[in-house]
């Protein structure tokens, strides 16, 4: 929280007074007790409902009724030295944070109390303690709040100098006597209705451009109860900077007040272009945000590359496939082993979205039917068999899906409740029900906070969550669930960090995730450096992508990653043996590499060792790995940029 003006005024020592006034509790053998510059929080611009009190500051004008739930606010008090260094975090867990000479609590000796006479909150602090240090300057800073609604109230800034303990105020010239020279004593006052906690969530976590989302504010006081009647404004920033949101209207109402239930709500109107529009909140010194990502007028999942296969859909909603088709996962009707350039996908079936993998696919129609075809072994078509199928075949269970997501021999569905169901093999715990068993039909996923999307591949899937909290379950021996460990999950655990994500991407043993500013984040399997953090080190918590690119997309493949620019630019990184980077060479890349050529894309799939993109305009094209067909040029020959799928439907 930054300081007010006040919070800073200055209380300047006076050495004389000091000694005649503390003379009588100073041992004349002993050594000079420190005294103090204070900056103090005199509340002006702070935090509504907190004051710091005598002696810190001189005045105080206190509105509300103090809050005596001592034991829900928990009040704290970090005092960390500050002295040409910058403060972060003092006293958290945080990495980086700045670590406390003190903490005081209510159960550190001494305890913070509370005295109903005043009514405060108190505490003594020592500073001829150990740790403190003369001529340096100290920060206090109070916490206070339930768990989920635990925020910094304010601070006080303490400069401790060789000057016997009193302090004058420089404005007034009132005198503020340190107890025994020594000590300062720290009173507060902390009122009911302080808001404490403030989360912002997304209606839907992608929009189509020119459409509309509805995002909503709840807002908490210190007890983690509803606050009602208070002041909400809202901002959005977007990546890229025009064209992503409405340039007359972005956000409507601009300013809202939340409800009895705390909750208060703006609808968000898309621009025409894609991109990632980070919605924000702000009330009473809290903020929060919700990320939407606007995609492009092609439909979501109008692209989806496989191990050996690629997929795409027309904005007319026509499904085609080309590449390996040993086990049917082209859904042509046959098994031929393999097709060189786009076919029909049989069946006539109107889709909305597809999603291609290891030897399998799935469609969603737009009536929010899933039929999956291909490689059936663990019953990932969803059937109730373990039958191959070589053309679209309806999952059983008769659920209505939003969107699909498809692992290595798993699929994925999303309901619009935010309840996710998964079927085909789970002997890493990739379901998420729980168990490793199996299952030829949709189950639901055990636990989890609802979600809005999903991201499956090889032994393991992800989910974001309205908050944009990224959850994962299944395989981890190398970090791909992203919860610091690397063991395996049969529920869903969440990602490490903090991060608020408004997209996922799983590859085949890693993960990945895009924020609404359009940074990547990156965790499991490096050796190829498919986490762009310029390591090869496999990393069990998310990792930083070092790029300047602001990505609107990520696309995860087999042992490669690529992300799509707001400009329609795009970059690869990991494996490149087969030029799956689309760099013109066949070296890895740690970092993020510029695809080569001039086409400006719309949507961007990563498959096994071969990455994919569509224009604007519907032509496609592909790079990389090509021994079955896979990018559908009508050879077999590796590309190391990319080329023009030939024969493929366009828009």
């Amino acid at each position: 929280m930054p300081a007010s003006p006040s919070f800073r005024r200055a209380l300047l020592l006076s050495a004389t007074l000091a000694f005649i006034a503390c003379s009588e509790h100073r041992d004349a053998g002993g050594p000079a007790a420190p005294a103090a510059l204070i900056s103090d929080a005199g509340h002006d611009g702070g935090t509504p409902g907190f004051f710091f009190l005598p002696p810190l500051v001189t005045h105080v004008s206190p509105s509300g009724t103090f809050d005596v739930d001592i034991a829900t606010l928990a009040p704290a008090i970090a005092i960390c030295d500050v002295t040409d260094r910058p403060d972060t975090d003092c006293g958290g867990a945080s990495v980086g944070a700045t670590a406390a000479v003190v903490v005081f609590t209510t159960t550190s000796a001494p305890a913070i109390t509370l005295d109903l006479s005043a009514p405060q909150y108190q505490v003594n602090w020592d500073t001829k303690a150990t740790g403190f240090v003369t001529g340096h300057v100290y920060r206090a800073h109070v916490t206070a709040g339930a768990r989920a609604a635990r925020r910094e109230l304010g601070f006080a800034d303490v400069l401790l100098t060789d000057i016997p303990g009193q302090a004058r105020h420089e404005e007034t010239g009132d005198l503020i006597v340190m107890n025994d020279g020594r000590t300062i004593p720290i009173h507060l006052r902390i009122e009911n209705a302080i808001p404490g906690g403030l989360a912002v969530s997304a209606a839907m976590a992608t929009v189509a451009p020119a459409s509309t989302d509805v995002i909503t504010a709840r807002l908490s006081d210190l007890h983690g109860l509803p606050l009602p009647g208070v002041a909400v404004a809202w901002s959005v920033i977007t990546t890229p900077a025009d064209g992503v949101a409405d340039p007359n209207q972005p956000l409507n109402p601009a300013m809202g007040q939340t409800d009895a239930s705390g909750i208060t709500a703006t609808t968000f109107r898309a621009g025409t272009s894609a991109g990632v529009a980070t919605v924000t909140a702000t009330s009473a010194g809290l903020s929060a945000t919700a990320g939407v990502t606007v995609r492009s007028a092609l439909r979501p999942g109008a692209l989806s590359a496989g191990r050996a296969h690629t997929c795409r859909l027309t904005t007319g909603g026509v499904a085609s496939c080309w590449g390996l088709n040993s086990v049917g996962e082209l859904g042509d009707g046959t098994a031929a082993f393999e097709r060189l350039n786009p076919v029909a996908v049989t069946g006539g079936l109107t889709f909305a979205a597809l999603t291609a993998t290891s030897d399998h696919t799935c469609g969603l129609t737009t009536s929010g039917a899933a039929y999956c075809w291909g490689f059936n072994s663990a019953g990932q078509v969803g059937d109730g068999s373990t039958t191959s199928r070589v053309s679209p075949t309806a999952v059983s269970g008769g659920l209505a899906f939003v969107a699909l997501a498809s692992g290595g021999q798993h699929s994925c569905g999303l309901a619009s409740d935010g309840t996710a169901y998964c079927w085909g093999a789970n002997g890493s715990g990739q379901l998420g029900d729980g168990t490793t068993i199996d299952r030829l039909t949709p189950v639901s996923v055990s636990g989890g906070p609802g979600f809005v999307a999903l991201a499956a591949s090889g032994d393991h899937t992800c989910a974001l969550a309205r908050d944009g909290a990224a959850y994962c379950w299944g395989a981890n021996v190398l970090g791909q669930l992203g919860d610091g460990t690397t063991s395996n999950r049969p529920t869903p655990v969440a990602v490490t960090g903090g991060l608020a994500f408004v997209a996922l991407t799983a590859g085949r043993d890693h993960t990945c995730g895009l924020t609404g500013g359009g940074a990547a984040y990156c965790w499991g399997l490096n050796g190829s450096g498919q986490l762009g953090d310029a390591t090869a080190t496999n990393r069990s918590s998310p990792a930083a992508v070092k790029s300047g690119v602001a990505f609107v997309a990520l696309s995860g493949g087999g042992d490669h990653t690529c992300g799509l620019a707001g400009s329609g630019a795009a970059y690869c990184w990991g494996r490149n043996a087969s030029g799956q980077l689309g760099d013109g060479t066949g070296v890895d890349r740690s970092t993020p590499t510029a695809v080569t050529g001039t086409v400006p894309l719309a949507a961007l799939a990563a498959g096994g060792d071969h990455t994919c993109g569509l224009t604007s305009d519907g032509a496609a094209y592909c790079w990389g790995f090509n021994f079955y067909g896979e990018l559908g040029d009508g050879t077999t020959i590796d590309r190391l940029s990319l080329v023009l799928v030939v024969g493929a439907l366009g828009l």
